[in-house]
Parts: C-alpha cells; structure tokens; sequence
C-alpha cells in the first residue's frame, strides 16, 4: 500500500478487502508487515478490515476460538485494544520475556514496543483493534528513545482516541492521515506520560503562529487541496518542529489542524457553489473531496447549509 495515500478502505457500501484465511501456523496477508510478521500457530483470526492512514495503520480482527501467536522486532509500536471477548481472563501474554498480567477485558489495552518480540495464548475468542503507530510518529511528537511496554490496562482517554482513529481511518476520506496523524501523536505522548505515572501537564500558553507562517500553511494548503497532507508537512511550510507547530497552530486559530483545513475547503466550496460556474460534482473534486456525497456530508457535519441550497 502507498504510504502516502490517504487511507485504504473498501469502496462505500463493500466489504472489507476479502483475504484466504491463512492455515495455523501461517501468516496473514495484509500488506501491514508489523501484521503480516505474526506467525499463528493455531487458529488464525478473521480480518475485519485493514487501513492505513499515513504513518497510521489501522486493523481490526476476530480470533473465534483458541489461538496462539508469535511476534518478534516489529519496526512499529502496536497498541492493541480489547473491543470483546468471550470469557473473563482468556489472554496469556509476553512481551520481551514479560508477562503482561490479566486484565485483558473489553475496553483494555496494552502496548507493545518496537522491537520487541511478543508470544499470546488465547483460551478462547476475542476481537480487538490493533494501531500499528510508524517509528515517525515518535519523531513527529517529539519522542526520544523507545515507548514502553504497558500491560493491560483500561484508559478512557485510550480507548476515545481508538475509536476516533480507526473511524477516521476507516472512512477513508481526502484529508483523514491529518486527523489520524494529530489523533495518533495526542495519544503517543498520553501514552508516554502514563507510562511515566504522570497526569497531563498543564499546559502553558504558546506562542501563535505568525500571521506569515500561518499564510505559508495555508498556501499549502490551497495549492492543491487534493493532496495527502500530513502534521509534518504542515510544520515544514511554518517553519517548525511537528511539536512546536501543533500548539502554535491552535493558539493562532483555536482548532486543530484537521478542522482548519476542512473549514477552508468548505469555504472555497461555498464561493464557486454560489457562482454557479461548475456542477457541483466538479466543486467536490476540485477542493479536495472525494466525491458530491462526501462534500454533502463535511457540509453537514460542520453544520453548513447543503451544496444544493447554495446554488444560485
């Protein structure tokens, strides 16, 4: 899959990409390779679907009875979040040697560093998220050395955040590796400080971005409002550390930048919808969405009349 691509999803209204079930002891074929390294020694899991946003991949699966799995030096962290399970306490986990205890219950996590070679029993069926975060996003969230391993463990902030990225990443639209990307460096750095036993600090007030770096973004951003932008390609238009340009950003404009963008797009929208000059098939892809229903329903959810009563 491109790295570069938005997102990879089925075609609305299908399935999720159908995959042969690989025999026990085999691997899957997912094109994820933090994934697809993972030798089953017993029964495999059924893919519920796969996606991958940017530095992001996102995939879901169903184990429907006893398996067993072994993993070893993925180049990503993998937060793996437990959606349901059949009954209590049926994971036996490793990670580099390390029992990571019971606890695995719907709603619970655990992470599992790069590197890091993990073995799981499984007395019976389970479904679960996996977020497989590349070495960049450490980078870009200014990370140093490696992320923790942490056990099973329950977060509300965690599992908010999973349920965000893999909708975001699911729905595939124009736009989706910015929000999974500022979802996924939110959560690294949350994931690190509860590693480390400590709250979220507060934060002190950062200094706007410029009116010039803020017009350089959005330069950017207008010259072509089709491409896969990312967080680290907004910072290099402004000038600064991913870091240092997520808490400039919002104390310039008060959103994030995910929002800022698609409100612009619904701007530009807006304008050439009320001159009247193109159908409105041709506005949807020309500021950047994936189609006419798309750019109705980003209408919607940011509470902007429909494209149809904005035509003269």
């Amino acid at each position: 899959m491109n790295e570069n691509a938005a997102a990879r999803k089925p075609e609305p209204g299908a399935s999720p990409p159908a995959l042969a079930a690989p025999e026990a002891g085999a691997t899957c074929a997912t094109g994820i390779p933090t994934f697809d390294n993972i030798i089953w020694r017993e029964t495999t899991p059924k893919i519920r679907g796969f996606w991958r946003a940017g530095p992001v991949s996102v995939l879901r699966h169903r184990c429907p009875d006893r398996t067993a799995a072994i993993a070893h030096g993925a180049e990503a962290d993998i937060l793996i979040f437990v959606e349901e399970i059949v009954e209590p306490e049926p994971v036996r986990s490793f990670v580099d040697g390390r029992s990571l205890g019971g606890g695995a219950r719907p709603g619970a996590f655990c992470l599992v560093p790069a590197q890091a070679a993990s073995d799981w029993v499984t007395r019976a069926g389970f479904a679960c998220t996996h977020i497989h975060f590349a070495p960049s996003i450490r980078l870009l969230a200014g990370i140093e050395g490696d992320m923790p391993v942490l056990g099973w463990e329950g977060d509300p902030a965690v599992s908010r955040a999973v349920i965000e990225i893999a909708r975001e990443a699911e729905a595939g639209e124009p736009g989706a590796r910015l929000a999974v990307e500022g979802r996924a460096l939110a959560l690294a750095a949350h994931l690190l400080r509860r590693a480390a036993g400590r709250r979220a600090p507060a934060e002190r007030a950062a200094a706007p971005l410029s009116p010039e770096r803020l017009r350089r973004v959005a330069d950017l951003v207008e010259a072509d409002p089709s491409q896969p932008l990312g967080v680290a390609d907004l910072a290099e238009a402004a000038g600064l550390s991913p870091a240092q340009f997520a808490r400039a950003f919002r104390a310039a404009t008060g959103e994030t930048p995910h929002r800022w963008v698609m409100a612009r797009r619904i701007a530009r929208a807006r304008a050439m919808l009320a001159e009247g000059r193109a159908t409105t098939a041709e506005i949807a892809l020309d500021c950047g969405f994936a189609s006419q229903s798309h750019m109705t329903d980003v209408f919607r959810r940011f509470g902007a009349p429909s494209p149809a009563r904005l035509r003269p």
